[in-house]
Parts: structure tokens; C-alpha cells; sequence
């Protein structure tokens, strides 16, 4: 690490993955596909009688027809069917039916109480007045873009006034009703972990924030990519959120997360308290080499894909609020695949788990290929806009 407080004693992790299991799946995944395939990501399930094939941005009509050995020979053109059935082992199901069922996770996520029924768009006169300019950090695109991995945002100013952040930690502390908890991280590790408690146990602060999120927060994004329409006050849904306290006792060391990417399209960070009241902390940002440390009430802004991680508190105690965004107009079908993966190679089952990890791979070239062509046609649209997904919200 490159950090001067050492931020895990662990690797690079996905929130939700773990990069040790991807290891070993990808190397599953590599013995079954590149036997006898020309490429790294071709076409998964070759196109059949009555089946076309689609991008990861759209869905087959035949999402539950099962491929066949014959469909292999069919699409590469190379060995014999016997040859084939030695080698290849039959996928448990279409690439086409897990970007359906990642679409439809996503809706179910985005419209999943309590969030889901808080008011998103507001007129313009209701919205907060001054909201804070944001300042690029690094060197990412000239403009800020939700999609770039090295973009990252600070508010100029604060989001949230003293007075709430005051409010929110002292809610959380009377609740007290913290826990530890990072996927697949080990006892050992959990314990130099923060303590967390989700926003929908502590009342008061959810109200606060079914206020805020339409008149301040979703505008405040919304400027920091004008424009970007997934980005759009609209289009904007909160999923989870958690006020993070990382309090070092002394005992186990600086309280730390791995570096990691989120599962969000966007993460919003709002410090609760003074970076003075505790020994370094803020947020790592790898592609900065650095933590960031932003004022009490302001905001650290970044897609979900930059790898960062909570920089080690060796002294006092620093809370703060965690926000995690999905677009309506955009499904992270890598991501997802890459989630599931995961879960299913820890619950046993690695052929399942192999064959999401290969769709994984096979979107997330799909998604660059259509927008490296969207950045060089100077389009902001999103590679899925025309996936259907949006018809799952109101």
C-alpha cells in the first residue's frame, strides 16, 4: 500500500466480493472457455433456430432456451462434437436470462423501502438555495463523469449544515446499536473494522433525510454532472445508507476498510465531524495515491467503481454518512454478475459461480466498447438507456 497509515492487512476487495474467490474463479472460468474459444470475450451462447443474439443492453426474446453442444460447433466452427463434449461444459443458463434477472434486481432495489418512496424530484423554488460547487480532484476526464474510475468530486461547501451532523451522531450514539461488518472479511480483520448503523434504524435521521435528499442532495449531484442524464435529480436512487464510526481504542491497531469498489453508481461520503477531533482517517482514493479529508459537512463524491477505502484512524474517532446511489437509467450488469459469482462460488456451487463470472467479463467489455464509441461520438448516454429497464419505475 501506498498509504502512510496501513488501511488493511488484506487485499483489494469489491464490496460484496472477494478477490481471492475471483482468482480462483477466473481461473475456472478460463479453463472451460479458452479451450476451444477464439478470444477471451466472444459471444457466450451461440445464437440458435428461433434465437437471436443481443448486447448486454438488450434482452432475447428466448432467454430460457438451453445452449447445446451443437450451438458451440455452430458458432466457432472449429473441432468435432465429440471433441466438444469432452471439453466443454454446458452453461447453466443464457447470458440473456442474467442481464433480465440483473434488471430486475435492480428495479426491486431501487423502489425498496424506505428509500424508494422518498420524494425525488422537487420544484426548483423548493430546492435549497447556494448549493456547494464541486471540485475535480486528480487527473480525470476535463469533465467530470460518472462512469470515469479516476473521477472524483469535493464539494466547495458544506451539504450538511453543523447542526444536522451534530444531530445525526447523537441519534446514532443513543441508539447504539452498532455492529461490525464487511463482506467475506475475516474476525480478525472485522475487528479493526468501523462500526456502522443504518439510516433506516434511527427515525429521526431518515426523516431529516426524506426532506433533504429532493431539495439538496439530488440537485447537488445532478450539478455535478449536468450532463449526464443517469445522473439527473430524477433519475437518482438512493438504496442505503449508514452512519460509519470509526473509533480507535488503541487495542487493534488503526480502524481501517480495505480498499474496495462499491456496488453503487454513485457514493456520496459526508463527514459528521471535525478531521480534527481524530488522527489521519478520511478516505483513501487509489487512483490519487492519497486519503481525502473534506471538512466537516461536505462531500466526498465518486462513482462506485473507483477503488477507495476508509484511511486508518490511529486516534480518536471520526463518524460519517455513507450514501449509495443507482441510476434508473443504468444497470451495472458486470457488477452484478460479478456479485453473484461470488456468493454462489462461496456457497459451493463453482460451475454456477464460473459461468457468471464469464458473463462478467463479456459485459464489462460490452459496456466499454459502447462508451468508448458514445465518448468518441461526444455523447453522454448511458450504454443501457435503451435496455427497458426504466419502465420498472413510476
Amino acid at each position: 500500500m501506498r498509504s502512510a497509515m496501513p488501511l488493511a492487512q488484506g487485499r483489494r476487495q469489491h464490496s460484496g466480493s472477494s478477490g481471492s474467490f475471483f482468482v480462483w474463479a477466473g481461473l475456472l472460468a478460463a479453463t472451460r472457455l479458452c479451450k476451444q474459444l477464439p478470444c477471451w470475450a466472444p459471444p457466450i451462447v451461440a445464437p440458435t433456430s428461433g434465437q437471436r443474439s443481443r448486447s448486454a443492453g438488450n434482452s432475447a426474446a428466448a432467454v430460457g432456451e438451453e445452449p447445446t453442444v451443437g450451438a458451440w460447433v455452430q458458432s466457432f466452427g472449429r473441432g468435432e462434437k465429440a471433441d466438444l463434449e469432452d471439453n466443454v461444459t454446458l452453461l447453466t443458463r443464457t447470458f440473456e436470462a442474467g442481464i433480465a434477472e440483473n434488471a430486475l434486481e435492480h428495479g426491486r432495489e431501487c423502489n425498496a423501502a424506505p428509500f424508494g418512496s422518498f420524494r425525488r424530484v422537487v420544484p426548483h423554488k423548493d430546492r435549497h438555495g447556494n448549493l456547494p460547487k464541486w471540485q475535480q480532484l486528480g487527473s480525470g476526464a476535463a469533465r467530470a463523469s460518472p462512469f470515469d474510475v479516476e473521477s472524483v468530486l469535493v464539494s466547495g461547501g458544506p451539504l450538511l449544515s453543523l447542526d444536522e451532523c451534530s444531530a445525526i451522531v447523537e441519534e446514532a450514539e443513543a441508539a447504539n446499536t452498532w455492529v461490525k461488518s464487511f463482506p467475506h472479511a475475516s474476525k480478525d480483520r472485522e475487528a479493526t473494522m468501523p462500526d456502522r448503523i443504518r439510516v433506516d434504524a434511527l427515525p429521526a435521521t431518515l426523516s431529516w433525510l426524506s426532506e433533504a435528499i429532493g431539495r439538496r442532495l439530488y440537485p447537488a449531484i445532478e450539478s455535478a454532472f449536468p450532463e449526464r442524464q443517469q445522473s439527473c435529480a430524477h433519475n437518482l436512487r438512493l438504496y442505503q445508507a449508514s452512519v460509519l464510526r470509526y473509533r480507535a481504542d488503541g487495542t487493534v491497531g488503526p480502524i481501517s476498510t480495505p480498499v474496495h469498489q462499491d456496488f453503487s453508481f454513485l457514493t456520496l461520503t459526508v463527514p459528521l465531524n471535525s478531521p480534527s477531533e481524530y488522527q489521519h482517517g478520511g478516505t483513501w482514493i487509489e487512483p490519487l495515491g492519497n486519503a481525502v479529508r473534506p471538512e466537516r459537512g461536505h462531500g466526498l463524491l465518486h462513482s462506485g467503481r473507483v477503488w477507495h477505502g476508509g484511511h486508518g484512524v490511529s486516534g480518536g474517532t471520526r463518524y460519517a454518512l455513507a450514501l449509495f446511489f443507482h441510476s434508473s437509467k443504468h444497470v451495472d450488469h458486470g457488477k452484478r454478475f460479478e456479485e453473484r459469482a461470488s456468493s454462489q462460488i462461496i456457497q459451493g456451487r463453482a460451475q454456477e459461480g464460473a459461468d457468471e463470472l464469464a458473463f462478467s467479463l463479456r459485459a464489462y467489455a460490452e459496456e466499454e466498447e459502447q462508451r468508448s464509441g458514445e465518448l468518441d461520438a461526444g455523447q453522454g448516454e448511458a450504454w443501457l438507456a435503451s435496455s427497458g429497464s426504466e419502465r420498472l419505475w413510476p
